[in-house]
């Protein structure tokens, strides 16, 4: 008898398929409004002035992320399709741009028509499960367990939307009671960050005869800026300083920059024992999936729907295409596919996960996305033919504002009146300050980066691109009918609340 007969013999007899051993288990862990300078994996790829714009020194590691990056990729300039919630995390899981999706702002549910992450791996033989905020099932809040299920099997504990702190299982066998403030130290809760890793855990135990894909969706650092003990207590003797961008003139700068906030050091400390929170529960996973000898057969996936301006440029928040609020952490652990130790600093995008799981998992019948595979850049060769350069776009439809990133540049407009296009170096430039839109020396980069944006609008259906004044800027000419269509003031005040 052949080797390879005795050995699928011996698992079934042990009740572990030939499935789950040739294909790779995932494990998604995915934070919300997490700024990627709080993270240690991600301070040595900045320059010394960008690593502390809250003071140098804050006592914050996160050795367990940073695991995954020495053991792993880390992708240096990951940026969503729209820094908000339901459309970021509505392209997560389906490849496509949120226009496409029919999750343009916050609380409208995704199309169910669409092929989803989870269907596709359901449809190849995987268990899907999933834990936390989802926020791609409409108003409904909390919205325990949201039908459909867009093939999560596994969807107890998933709710649609809200930022509650801590949780308590319910007696009764329904869905867990939930409470807002801080009550972690009253018999029976737990923070939630805890008791939603717990599930996570359970599920990964309970997995021995079938490969898996599980999704975490904690639903911090988001504010409001709670923590249970010990983590507050870890930095309540640090002093938290204003960024240096904070003290920019406002009166230079586009609307869509505009702000002024003012955190207290409460906020900052919370927000930091939200993040080193988060990372001893990753320890936790990762510690349950060697116990369990899975580890080394688990792709593991860091990151978030989008960023937290956390004080940078007098703001808070997401909404804007600034790198605090657009870009972030993205960092895969894959020991068995990809190499370790490894920076891509090529610009990708949160629509390019869906395609890349798919060819690492190989699964079958993938549907037509947006996003591409990323797989060769995280084999260490080059991006797809052509494909240099992100897109994103703010919420709604022919408002607001968009844009095109590369590694190096980003290129901004904005339908609202008075705003000029603004042009980024984040080489010259880190702190994003300076606009070199109209410098002479930029014009190749411009018209490249116009044309680039063009080509999206086009092939993408992007209703901004009816705007009379974008197209203007873009050197189009005005389509019939259209005019130019200001940003109103209080468009984002639900978005940024997320409640």
């Amino acid at each position: 008898m052949k080797k390879s007969t005795l050995l699928s013999l011996a698992l079934v007899a042990s009740g572990i398929s030939q499935a789950a051993v040739n294909k790779p288990n995932v494990l998604i862990i995915y934070t919300d409004e997490h700024n990627f300078r709080t993270l240690e994996s991600y301070l040595p790829l900045m320059g010394e002035a960008q690593r502390h714009p809250w003071g140098n020194n804050v006592p914050l590691t996160t050795p367990n992320i940073k695991f995954l990056s020495d053991n792993g990729v880390i992708m240096n300039n990951c940026y969503v399709s729209t820094p908000v919630s339901t459309p970021s995390r509505a392209s997560f899981m389906t490849g496509l741009y949120p226009q496409k999706t029919n999750c343009i702002t916050n609380d409208i549910a995704l199309n169910t028509s669409l092929k989803t992450l989870p269907q596709l791996f359901a449809e190849n033989g995987y268990e899907t499960g999933y834990a936390g905020k989802w926020h791609l099932s409409g108003e409904a809040k909390p919205g325990w367990t949201p039908m459909p299920n867009y093939g999560w099997n596994s969807n107890k504990y998933m709710f649609n939307r809200g930022h509650y702190k801590s949780i308590k299982e319910n007696i009764n066998g329904g869905n867990p009671l939930l409470v807002k403030k801080e009550s972690t130290l009253e018999p029976g809760y737990d923070f939630m960050t805890d008791y939603l890793t717990s599930k996570a855990q359970e599920f990964i135990v309970s997995q021995k005869a079938k490969p898996f894909l599980f999704f975490l969706s904690i639903p911090d650092p988001h504010s409001a800026n709670v923590v249970s003990q010990p983590y507050y207590n870890l930095f309540k003797d640090f002093n938290f300083q204003k960024p240096p961008t904070a003290a920019k003139d406002m009166s230079l700068y586009p609307g869509w920059a505009s702000g002024n906030v003012n955190l207290t050091q409460d906020d900052y400390r919370n927000y930091w024992g939200m993040v080193k929170c988060i990372d001893d529960n990753i320890g936790k996973l990762i510690s349950t999936l060697k116990t369990n000898g899975l580890l080394e057969n688990t792709i593991i996936i860091f990151t978030s729907d989008h960023g937290d301006m956390a004080g940078e440029h007098g703001r808070v928040d997401k909404s804007i295409p600034l790198d605090a609020s657009m870009k972030v952490p993205f960092i895969i652990y894959a020991p068995k596919l990809l190499p370790a130790q490894k920076v891509v600093n090529e610009a990708v995008s949160n629509i390019d996960v869906f395609p890349t799981l798919a060819e690492l998992c190989g699964l079958n019948n993938m549907p037509k996305v947006d996003g591409i595979s990323i797989v060769p850049l995280l084999k260490g060769n080059k991006a797809a033919k052509g494909r240099n350069c992100v897109f994103s776009r703010s919420t709604g439809l022919n408002t607001g504002w968009l844009s095109v990133t590369t590694d190096r540049y980003k290129l901004v407009f904005s339908t609202k009146t008075g705003d000029e296009p603004w042009l980024f170096d984040k080489q010259v430039d880190p702190d994003e300050l300076i606009n070199y839109y109209n410098k002479s020396s930029y014009l190749k980069i411009k018209a490249s980066l116009t044309k680039k944006l063009i080509e999206y609008c086009e092939k993408n259906n992007e209703p901004k691109f009816e705007d009379a004044k974008i197209r203007q800027e873009l050197g189009l000419k005005a389509l019939k009918g259209s005019s130019a269509n200001p940003l109103s003031v209080g468009t984002e005040t639900r978005n940024k609340s997320e409640e």
